[in-house]
């Protein structure tokens, strides 16, 4: 994914810029990965509290440090002045669904990729 982004300008200006969308995308793994591990590795009573405990305590913690890193950035994207491989990752591994709805500070930030379309398409 990595190389498809640098090729494609999504993945930032400086090694800066790369290292804290590297950051933001294993951020956003582990909250995918731990979700999959324990909806298809685990089962029962095991299955039932881990599930309990990642929607209560472990996915609202993870959500709020990329809310927080949102409600600092000028720009409205994660990483820089644009769209990168972190917010492409967030959007469609984290806020495509209806998990995020009560989370306030991504209220703006999926209007953000509606901009971005509508921009874009005028100019390709």
């Amino acid at each position: 994914r990595a190389s498809l982004a640098k090729k494609f300008g999504l993945f930032g200006k400086d090694f800066i810029e790369r290292g804290e969308i590297d950051a933001l995308v294993e951020h956003i793994a582990e909250i995918v990965e731990k979700f999959f591990s324990i909806h298809y590795l685990m089962t029962g009573k095991a299955q039932e509290d881990a599930r309990d405990s990642y929607w209560a305590d472990w996915y609202p913690t993870k959500l709020e440090y990329l809310e927080r890193i949102l409600s600092q950035s000028n720009s409205g994207w994660l990483v820089g002045e644009s769209l990168s491989l972190a917010d492409i990752e967030c959007y469609c591994d984290i806020l495509d669904g209806p998990e995020h709805n009560d989370y306030k500070g991504f209220e703006g930030y999926k209007e953000q990729f509606t901009k971005f379309e509508l921009t874009t398409r005028k100019t390709s």
